[in-house]
């Protein structure tokens, strides 16, 4: 349903500066950064892991492991609108969001550490049956810890350019996470270890202390800003909560541009890896394990980098047309894999992880800013504030396409004609194809993606109005 003159307030003709009660401290920008850093190795940890420790080191079929990644996504998707309905509906004396936050911090840290923790000696079936049980467990743990998260930083302002700003600053902690995810399998490799089996335990126990320590600041930095309006607020029936988020036209473009950007790149992903090791490195493994995290390394500080411009950018030119930009930088970035994964030079890898790392930093600050407006939006329609159901109907909608793109990616491998006992003597037309569908794929995902954020519809005008809206309604409800 599109929004019409009824939904949407008239845009004002000036945009006020940002009130001081309005300001976030830099404290609390910082916690929910690390936060978000947390949320992004949590994630990539399963990612960077599964494959090489299960396909490579223990000899799972990729299928299987690209299988059990979907039917966890899944259900991952399937939970993201009843954690987030019951985040909305939480009551307590410390809020709706920071109690579950950190019970959820303190079950996913835990389930890594048996998800890599694995004994020897088992058949394949064993080790895949073993990961299917440790994934349906993972998910919706992990889910309690980034629903309420998620929630929680779309209600730290109500201000149209300080949500960018808190968006930046996560931007630029957040990739930290995905650094130290990237060096993981590099970590399993480590001489010190008696083989990639032990190395994957201590690796998995590392990354269980980042997650229970660092994973529960966020819900320790401050107080839920509109708690006190929305404590007394009716509870909010899940399935009328959904339909009205479904039918919130600038959600569903958001929703759509996200899922097609991450459809693309994760139905690929692994090809990056698999290239790296049978096609530059010719199946040098620990070199290509170094060269991996280099890469990855150099995605991450790009978007670290990046980070300042783009917010910028979104104040100078509007969200909108920063976004687009952005996303245009990543489009160029995926078509150069298609020449930069070369045996002669592999250090032209570094191209276009650095160009993705830029575009992708624009599509995680604007997109968590342009939520914010969403869930103003949606209270508007709905007269209900539900911040985390609005970022759950998101992830919904975007795990259910990653879901599959995760079974398909396995079935990706299959169909290329990989085999990892051939080592670097894949065929040619397994590497051909390898590398056509790990650049052109994503790329038109990011077309798709554009065309969404043309659309959008909610301008900086548009989105002070809607806000004086609600503050009136706030006013004369009290």
């Amino acid at each position: 349903m599109s929004s019409s003159p009824a939904e949407i307030p008239s845009p004002a003709a000036a945009a006020p500066a940002t009130p001081p009660t309005e300001k976030v401290p830099l404290k609390t920008k910082l916690a929910f950064g690390v936060g978000s850093m947390v949320d992004n190795l949590t994630g990539n940890s399963i990612h960077q892991l599964a494959n090489p420790v299960y396909n490579i080191g223990l000899g799972v079929n990729p299928a299987v492991i690209g299988a059990v990644l979907a039917v966890g996504r899944l259900l991952d998707a399937v939970t993201d609108p009843l954690i987030g309905g019951i985040s909305d509906n939480f009551r307590s004396r410390w809020g709706r969001r920071r109690p579950l936050i950190i019970a959820g911090a303190f079950l996913t840290g835990p389930i890594i550490l048996a998800t890599f923790s694995l004994p020897r000696g088992w058949s394949p079936l064993a080790y895949s049956i073993y990961f299917a049980v440790a994934m349906l467990l993972f998910f919706p743990a992990f889910t309690l810890f980034s629903v309420p998260l998620k929630g929680f930083q779309l209600e730290l302002t109500r201000d149209y350019h300080e949500r960018t700003r808190i968006s930046a600053v996560v931007a630029f902690l957040m990739p930290i996470g995905g650094i130290l995810a990237s060096w993981l399998f590099a970590l399993t490799q480590y001489s010190g270890f008696e083989d990639s089996i032990e190395g994957a335990r201590y690796t998995a126990l590392a990354v269980m202390l980042v997650i229970m320590t660092f994973g529960i600041l966020p819900a320790l930095s401050a107080k839920e800003k509109e708690y006190l309006h929305v404590k007394t607020q009716k509870q909010i029936p899940l399935f009328r909560n959904v339909w009205g988020l479904l039918k919130n036209r600038p959600l569903r473009l958001l929703s759509i541009a996200g899922l097609a950007t991450l459809l693309g790149i994760f139905t690929v992903y692994s090809l990056g890896l698999y290239l790296n090791i049978y096609y530059v490195h010719a199946g040098d493994m620990k070199t290509a394990s170094l060269l991996h995290g280099a890469i990855t390394t150099a995605y991450q500080v790009a978007s670290m980098v990046a980070t300042p411009i783009i917010a910028w950018a979104a104040t100078r030119f509007g969200k909108r047309h920063a976004f687009l930009g952005c996303l245009a930088i990543a489009l160029v970035g995926t078509l150069a894999k298609l020449f930069c994964y070369n045996p002669a030079m592999p250090t032209l890898m570094f191209i276009p992880m650095i160009l993705m790392g830029i575009g992708m930093s624009g599509f995680w600050i604007l997109l968590a800013s342009m939520m914010a407006d969403v869930a103003d939006h949606a209270e508007l329609l709905q007269g209900v504030r539900n911040e985390a159901s609005v970022g759950a109907v998101f992830s919904w909608i975007n795990k259910t396409g990653i879901s599959l793109a995760f079974m398909f990616s396995g079935f990706v491998l299959l169909w290329v004609g990989f085999d990892e006992k051939l080592g670097g003597a894949q065929s040619e037309s397994t590497i051909f194809w390898m590398r056509v569908l790990f650049s052109l794929v994503p790329g038109i995902a990011l077309v798709v993606a554009m065309i969404c954020i043309r659309l959008y519809s909610i301008t900086e005008d548009v989105a002070r109005a809607t806000r004086r809206t609600l503050d009136e309604r706030h006013a004369a409800a009290s």
